[in-house]
């Protein structure tokens, strides 16, 4: 029965520590990123891996959906590169507040 209950609480403090890449301070100040792979440039790119801080944080499709991402409200880099393709985008520092930012990869 101790054993468990040692179990539990060690679980419950690992959950409790946020070590987000994309919120590494755990502050809760915090705001919605949403990258967006443009459909109109990118048709027929396929999909998108998208990042956020070097991190990798799925994939988007020209047109769709894209991805929404909660981040620590400050300066972050996103950026992008083509699963199919020889095609990416150079980290570009966007700046989030609590409200949110919407930041769109275009191709050229």
């Amino acid at each position: 029965m101790k054993v468990a209950a040692i179990l539990v609480a060690l679980l419950c403090a690992a959950c409790g520590n946020d070590s987000s890449p994309l919120n590494p301070s755990g502050t809760e100040n915090t705001g919605a990123l949403h990258v967006n792979v443009d459909g109109t440039t990118c048709a027929g790119l396929g999909p998108v891996v998208v990042s956020i801080d070097g991190t990798n944080v799925g994939n988007a499709s020209p047109g769709g959906n894209g991805i929404t991402k909660t981040v620590s409200v400050g300066e972050h880099h996103v950026g992008g590169r083509a699963v199919q393709f020889d095609y990416s985008w150079t980290p570009t520092i966007v700046t989030v507040s609590s409200a949110g930012f919407t930041y769109l990869l275009r191709c050229a």
